[in-house]
């Protein structure tokens, strides 16, 4: 069925006009009925004529009460009930001249209460009967609709074809042309649908144009015309900009786009509709719409390789969407990026979700095949196997047993076992030639992959065969991964010329890094060895200059001096000797000599030399005794040169290969502080916690125990951390980090709000000639401390000492804000109040959390019950909201401007800023929101909207649970009440008042005046 419910058709007019005499009072009911009937005061007319059936039901006008009865339900939409009420006027006047009308109302009000059989039968036989009466042209679409809804798409289009023939100027005349679109689409009829929505949406006034524009770029889009719906959905920036589908339309172009993969603008577009764009947010942002961005927004960042913002934005979305169709996809996609950015346990942990909480979608087959993926790249290949055995039982028949095969395949692989990988190799590239149809990029990678299982089995001519087709794919990385395959099997086989084209090629692709390095190494090698010297030397200066450090350095050189000496160039082959080391000198020798280098190029700030330098040592002496000192240093080296992961391998190589050396404890603490660096807080605190168990005498062992404490802190471990700052506090004498321990021990006594002890430490520290850096911030926290305890006056000495002993301190100003708020909470608004004004002056330009509160406060001071200068505060109040967007007080701003508005009369735009309050995400439930409520009663209340006002205060009682607010609000409900003439409600409130709230400063008024209704309840009885 359509999306959008067809327009009630009009309601049938009744003609009355006043009775010249009193006739009776049937008739006078009737007219009363008649009356609100024609003023259109339908609720009023279908009581009063209920009333008349009620007390007059054999009356001459009793049918016809029945029938506009139930016209007036239908526009109460009470459909049930109206349908039911046409029926019976249809038995009690089968011949009057509303039958027809009421047999069409009666098929309409059961579509409109979705029971359509009654419609259906109710509608075909008004068909029947009305010839061409107008309602037709609404029959005829509703029962379209009816036949689209059971899916009869050819009933339903010959409906809409009738609607169009027969009433072609009709009412419903466009709906008719979206449902006959809607009808011929579903049946594959794509063109007329196309044709149909094209003229609809041209038909700019009609209020389906911008349906048939959407449908139109929908089924364009569905088609994969992705160009043309793109255009399409365009019109939703240009003519049909209030759209209600506006917000889709650019969806879906945005998807459009992804498709396209015109990934910036699709991004763009994605981020707008997900609230994440820097400029103007989109007008109607509906939060599946916001949803649906958000997913498509990390669907690009996944085709861009973002796979850390890709991740991060999938998890975020899921996280809000556990209950929508897309969550499986996002949770899969999130794991699928994690793996990426290796992130493997996270990764796991998505799948494992998505597996059992959604075990029928459509993703758990991909989950498994992810928690293949994450385990080899993991390198757990038992949790590999493991996995893959389940996948192969649980789904035999997914298309996606390829893949995991393959990933099955390359385990092998880096397990070493070549030959097992063959095997299953060789059966994929068979099950694929077997296919009509097979993917040449698997077979592509199928036969890469089994030529380096050929190579692993040394099968050097099954891996330059296989690899054939390989290499005549295009430019791309399988391609050079094939041409390093290649290459590696012709100089496995010494045919060193043959290898030089696969190496240029490989080289001519741009490898970084160690691929780099091993190519480069390899193509001087071959050069070199197939006596193209002059080439060979220039390949060894590039390796050299750029991949000295590399591990595939020293080899090459030696392997190229060989070649060298080989081919008759002694010179070069004694230089690249020379760099290695001097044959026949001793080795301990040669290793002095290496460190004497490079301490002589580290002192000399060479650092990258005398990295490489020590390298060589380590690899060609790692015994030698100077060895753990050279590791030690490079370590360090490495560290100053922003390689941290390589440093860490240094300081291990330390720890696990020279450990009982004197460089041990040095290269505990660097790799401590690497681990603490990179976030890696457990392998952190485990090698603090071993130098403080096995170093307690190192010189830097306060810097432990401190760099200790805060990566407990971390790590969630606060008490372990308070442990250690402890130590430092008691150590004698007092340490560097004595303060600064001190202080996180009071910080976290503030958190945990021990403020005793608080105090406590804080006036240990104060009074131990703390050093500069420290005592602003122990001052601050004593002055918070005194707030948390709302002892106003104890916070100003310490922030005053701040203030005048600190004034460069970047405190100085938070300072100073607390100094004016404890001040204004001392109602001291005299001295406040000039406070808050300079700090306005001072604070321009900056983005403190805080500096709304200025603002506020001052406007608050301006509308306190002496001053009421409603117009200057509010002039306040008003642009906080612009200039302090997200603002966690703004409820409290919004509860301002009502009183300001209030108080100058202007109920309804004071309303409006209630009711914000009361709407707001973070003050929705607190004592300002249940004031805000009351004032919405107040105001109605001053209005003498007693029946609004009555509704506005009991949500107060029903809403908020602040008694003394409750109490009131039921006070001025009865006063509502009595205002109305309904003493038994208002004595009930009363009542309830005084039961549920007997201490309350309204119990008083509230029995004074549940004495006087029940006085008037009385007399009126």
């Amino acid at each position: 069925m359509r999306a959008n419910f067809l327009n009630l058709s009009l309601a049938v007019a009744l003609a009355a006009s006043p009775a010249a005499a009193w006739a009776g009072p049937a008739e006078d009911q009737y007219a009363v009925a008649a009356g609100h009937y024609n003023q259109k005061r339908w609720k009023l007319a279908a009581e009063e004529f209920q009333k008349f059936l009620t007390d007059y039901s054999d009356h001459a006008k009793a049918p016809r009460a029945v029938f506009y009865l139930a016209e007036s339900q239908v526009q109460l939409r009470r459909f049930d009930e109206a349908a039911a009420g046409f029926r019976e006027f249809i038995r009690r006047a089968p011949d009057n001249s509303l039958t027809r009308k009421a047999r069409f109302r009666a098929g309409e009000a059961s579509f409109l209460a979705s029971r359509f059989e009654d419609a259906e039968r109710d509608l075909n036989e008004f068909l029947k009967l009305s010839g061409d009466d107008p309602l037709g042209g609404y029959a005829l679409p509703y029962l379209g609709d009816i036949a689209a809804g059971r899916h009869d798409l050819a009933a339903a289009q010959e409906f809409y074809s009738q609607g169009l023939t027969r009433f072609p100027q009709g009412p419903l005349q466009d709906d008719c042309r979206f449902g006959l679109a809607q009808s011929l689409e579903e049946q594959g009829r794509q063109e007329e649908a196309r044709r149909l929505y094209l003229a609809l949406a041209s038909k700019t006034k009609s209020p389906w144009a911008d349906d048939a524009q959407y449908r139109l770029g929908a089924s364009q889009y569905a088609a994969g015309e992705f160009d043309a719906a793109l255009q399409s959905f365009a019109a939703f920036e240009t003519s049909f900009d209030g759209s209600p589908w506006k917000d889709k339309a650019a969806l879906a172009a945005g998807q459009s786009l992804f498709y396209l993969q015109k990934y910036d603008q699709a991004k763009a577009r994605f981020k707008a509709l997900a609230g994440e764009a820097g400029g103007a947010q989109p007008e109607v942002a509906l939060a599946e719409v916001t949803l649906e961005a958000k997913y498509w927004l990390g669907l690009v960042c996944k085709a861009q390789r973002n796979w850390q913002a890709a991740a991060d934005g999938l998890l975020a979305a899921a996280a809000a969407a556990e209950q929508h169709p897309l969550a499986p996809a996002m949770r899969f996609h999130a794991g699928d990026c994690l793996v990426y950015a290796g992130r493997f346990a996270e990764a796991a942990g998505q799948f494992d979700l998505v597996i059992q909480r959604w075990p029928q979608s459509q993703y758990v087959d991909d989950c498994w095949l992810g928690k293949i993926h994450a385990a080899l790249a993991a390198g757990d290949h038992a949790a590999l196997d493991e996995r893959v055995a389940t996948f192969m039982r649980q789904f035999p028949e997914s298309p996606l047993k390829t893949d995991v095969l393959r990933a099955q395949a390359r385990s092998l692989l880096a397990r070493k076992e070549p030959a097992r990988a063959a095997t299953l190799l060789e059966g994929l590239l068979a099950a694929g030639a077997e296919k009509s149809a097979p993917a040449a990029t698997d077979a592509a990678t199928h036969r890469y992959l089994l030529a380096l299982a050929y190579l692993g089995m040394e099968r050097y001519d099954d891996a330059l065969t296989t690899l054939g087709p390989v290499l005549a794919l295009p430019d791309g990385e399988l391609r050079s991964d094939a041409q390093r395959a290649a290459a590696t099997a012709l100089v496995a086989q010494r045919k060193f010329a043959e290898a030089v084209p696969p190496l240029d090629a490989y080289l001519k692709a741009n490898p970084t890094g160690d691929a780099a390095a091993w190519g480069q190494s390899q193509l001087a090698i071959c050069l070199a060895r197939s006596k193209q010297l002059d080439r060979a030397k220039q390949v060894y200066q590039a390796l050299a200059g750029e991949h000295r450090a590399s591990p595939r350095f020293a080899p090459a050189a030696a392997a190229l001096a060989e070649a060298a000496l080989d081919a008759g160039e002694e010179a070069w082959s004694a230089q690249l000797f020379a760099s290695l080391s001097a044959e026949g000198t001793p080795p301990r020798y040669v290793a002095r000599g290496l460190s004497g280098t490079a301490w002589h190029q580290f002192r000399g700030g060479q650092l990258p030399e005398a990295a490489a330098t020590f390298e060589r040592l380590l690899a060609n002496y790692p015994d030698d005794a100077l060895a753990p000192e050279a590791a030690l240093v490079r370590g360090q080296i490495l560290e100053q040169l922003k390689q941290p992961d390589a440093a860490l391998a240094m300081f291990r190589a330390v720890i696990d290969k020279y450990a009982a050396s004197p460089q041990e404890p040095q290269a505990l603490l660097g790799a401590a502080r690497l681990h603490n660096l990179a976030a890696r807080y457990a392998e952190a605190a485990a090698l603090y916690e071993r130098l403080d168990r096995e170093f307690p005498n190192l010189a830097e062992h306060e810097t432990v125990l401190y760099e200790w404490a805060w990566v407990l802190r971390e790590l969630d471990k606060p008490a372990e951390a308070d442990a250690l700052f402890e130590r430092l506090r008691a150590a004698t004498p007092r340490g560097r980090y004595w303060a600064d321990a001190v202080y996180r021990l009071a910080e976290r006594a503030y958190q945990t709000k021990d403020f005793a002890r608080t105090n406590g430490l804080l006036n240990e520290l104060i009074a131990g000639d703390v050093e500069p850096k420290i005592l602003p911030h122990a001052l601050l926290l004593r002055a918070q401390v005194a707030m948390a305890g709302e002892q106003w006056a104890e916070a100003g000495p310490p922030l005053a000492r701040l203030v005048a002993e600190f004034p460069d301190s970047p405190l100085k100003l938070l300072a100073e804000y607390l100094q004016a708020e404890a001040t204004y909470r001392q109602s001291d608004y005299e001295h406040a109040e000039p406070r808050f004004a300079r700090l306005a002056d001072e604070t321009q330009g900056r983005h403190d959390k805080w500096l709304p509160m200025i603002p506020l406060r001052r406007a608050q001071m301006l509308a306190n019950e002496e001053r009421k200068q409603w117009s200057e505060a509010l002039e306040l109040a008003l642009p906080i909201e612009s200039e302090f967007p997200g603002f966690e007080l703004q409820y409290e701003v919004e509860y301002l401007i009502g009183r300001c508005l209030q108080s100058q009369g202007s109920f309804d735009e004071a309303r409006a800023a209630y009711r914000k309050v009361t709407r707001s995400e973070t003050g929705g439930k607190t004592e300002t929101a249940a004031m805000a409520q009351w004032m919405i009663g107040e105001t109605y209340f001053h209005q003498k909207n007693y029946e609004t006002a009555l509704r506005e205060y009991l949500r107060v009682e029903i809403l908020y649970d602040y008694p003394n607010w409750q109490a009131g609000a039921l006070l001025q409900a009865g006063k509502c009440h009595e205002a109305l003439g309904e003493w038994k409600q208002a004595s009930e409130l009363f009542a309830k008042l005084l039961k549920s709230f007997p201490e309350s400063a309204f119990a008083a008024d509230a029995t004074l005046r549940l004495q006087a209704v029940q006085k008037r309840a009385e007399a009126k009885n």
